[in-house]
């Protein structure tokens, strides 16, 4: 590994892969219980994503750390503090290399996955043995793999690329939240609905990044014309790739929250919109609306201007739908976006009078 960090050889591509689907996908869940399709693949993405972001938070701390291992007595210490992070982000590696397919790593994610998959090609070690206390610490190895990983990650011009790839994700979080508020500041209640769109078992083997863009731009164009959407004042909307799902979508639609209400029912309405008119049948949906309790901050139903605390469950939910793109980012053909809004009201559309003193100009970005 220190020979081809010395090289300044070129970090080998990562070309994207097709996931293989899973046939024998199970409708019963150990921690869930009884599932019905829809749901579970829900779900079993969103755990995916969350397992991917803890593991490029672990991969950073790693490259930001100056602590080693320490020389410990005994071939079998307990495994903590730093070993143990490393020995964790090691076994995702080994465990889910799939997350990774049909994304494109930024510089720091690159390095970890290159660099490990060197290690293991020379060291045999079993992170998840050595956690479990049945292998030995390998020490003075993880040492030198920690020495060349943060070598790595601290050349300029690695340093200037991976500056510029987190660029791209904080400008749409900023852009997205500061949306919203514009939102709250033209309308005093706001009816927020949020769907996951997806594919049926059969149709998801096929379809492909392109059909699902044709897809939501037909979504969006029709509800211009379709009573359903007829209060409907903004929306956010996010493209993933998930191993269950495959090409599916995050979205938020807001409404007046003064002249709708029901948001379980308008949320199941669009679901199945989507299901038979937009995809003629392939579809299906994810009422993210029916399932509250799923929801430590909540921030979805009837959100008011004033309720600060539906807001930051609001701002964090939009947040969490561009975390995961400051460090892995969905590899789309021809610049293709994976993350899109409505357009901001104007300033002519804000109505007049004594301005509104928002709670909102407080919220935590």
């Amino acid at each position: 590994m220190a020979e081809f960090l010395k090289s300044k050889s070129p970090i080998p591509e990562m070309s994207p892969t097709l996931l293989v689907n899973k046939s024998n996908l199970l409708f019963h869940d150990e921690t869930l219980g009884a599932c019905d399709y829809n749901t579970l693949s829900a779900l079993r993405d969103n755990d995916e994503l969350d397992a991917l972001i803890e593991q490029v938070k672990r991969v950073q701390k790693l490259a930001e750390s100056t602590t080693y291992i320490p020389m410990a007595q005994g071939a079998f210490p307990r495994v903590a503090g730093i070993a143990k992070e490393l020995l964790k982000a090691l076994e995702f590696h080994l465990q889910q290399p799939s997350v990774y397919f049909g994304r494109t790593l930024n510089q720091l994610i690159q390095w970890f996955n290159w660099l490990a998959d060197c290690l293991f090609a020379v060291e045999p070690i079993d992170p998840s043995s050595v956690l479990a206390g049945t292998e030995p610490l390998r020490t003075e190895i993880l040492n030198l793999f920690l020495a060349d990983f943060r070598a790595a990650v601290r050349i300029p011009q690695h340093r200037k690329a991976l500056a510029k790839f987190e660029r791209a994700s904080v400008k749409n979080t900023r852009s997205a939240q500061r949306y919203v508020v514009r939102l709250f500041e033209r309308y005093s209640r706001l009816l927020v609905v949020r769907v996951d769109l997806s594919y049926g078992e059969h149709a998801k083997r096929t379809v492909t990044a392109q059909q699902a863009c044709d897809d939501r731009e037909r979504l969006f164009r029709n509800a211009k014309a379709n009573r359903l959407f007829q209060h409907l004042v903004g929306y956010v909307w996010k493209l993933e790739l998930g191993k269950e799902r495959r090409y599916h979508y995050h979205m938020f639609f807001f409404f007046d929250g003064a002249k709708v209400r029901q948001d379980v029912t308008l949320a199941r309405h669009i679901g199945e919109y989507w299901k038979q008119h937009i995809t003629g049948g392939r579809g299906c949906y994810f009422n993210c609306n029916a399932h509250k309790e799923r929801y430590t901050e909540l921030g979805i139903g009837m959100v008011s201007w004033n309720d600060s605390r539906m807001q930051q469950g609001l701002l964090r939910g939009v947040r969490y739908l561009t975390k995961a793109d400051e460090w892995i980012r969905l590899a789309l053909p021809e610049n293709g976006r994976s993350f899109g809004k409505g357009e901001l009201p104007s300033l002519s559309d804000t109505p007049r009078g004594r301005p509104r003193q928002l709670i909102n100009s407080n919220l935590t970005f």
